[in-house]
């Protein structure tokens, strides 16, 4: 029997439906101190390494960037805000898959998945890794080839350790 999308059902017979389906073969291996880490890290990403030069340059003025700041600030605690939410209302395995299919059904959960597979997920990994080696940069001389060549050793490591193991890899995330 194909599920409805939530605007066809009430949320409250929604919920109850998703959370009594044990049948997720997804096992739970980050627990809640290593998705906090991990949270941290996309939400603070990189762009803090890199942003705040460019957001000072070109607001004006010391007050100007402050105001810019705190304004994102509270964009991001709604976020996490409403993240939070979502995951206690539909507490499934599968991240934000697990709730795209959940509220708006099979094809636009595919949709999202395949997108974050093959665009948004690749290009994050990609920013942090030059991010690192750019500022590997810093301390030793290094030509754009060696830059280059460093990040795609980040993302060789990290994409080897999350190929071995879910595990190995939250810790080599937390630890970093």
């Amino acid at each position: 029997m194909r599920r409805r999308p939530l605007a066809d059902r009430t949320f409250k017979s929604h919920i109850a439906a998703v959370t009594n389906d044990t049948t997720s073969p997804l096992p739970r291996v980050i627990g809640a101190g290593r998705f906090a880490l991990i949270l941290v890290g996309i939400t603070i990403g990189t762009a803090i390494f890199r942003v705040p030069s460019l957001i000072a340059a070109k607001s004006g003025s010391p007050g100007t960037t402050v105001v810019i700041w705190i304004i994102g600030a509270l964009f991001a605690t709604a976020g996490g805000l409403c993240a939070a939410e979502l995951a206690v209302r539909v507490p499934r395995a599968g991240g934000e898959y697990a709730l795209a299919k959940a509220i708006y059904g099979d094809r636009m959960a595919f949709v999202f998945g395949v997108t974050w597979l093959m665009l948004v997920s690749p290009a994050s990994i990609a920013a942090v890794a030059r991010t690192f080696a750019d500022y590997a940069a810093v301390f030793t001389p290094l030509s754009e080839s060696a830059r280059r060549a460093i990040t795609a050793l980040v993302i060789a490591l990290h994409t080897g350790l999350a190929m071995a193991s879910t595990r190995i890899a939250s810790r080599f995330i937390g630890a970093a």
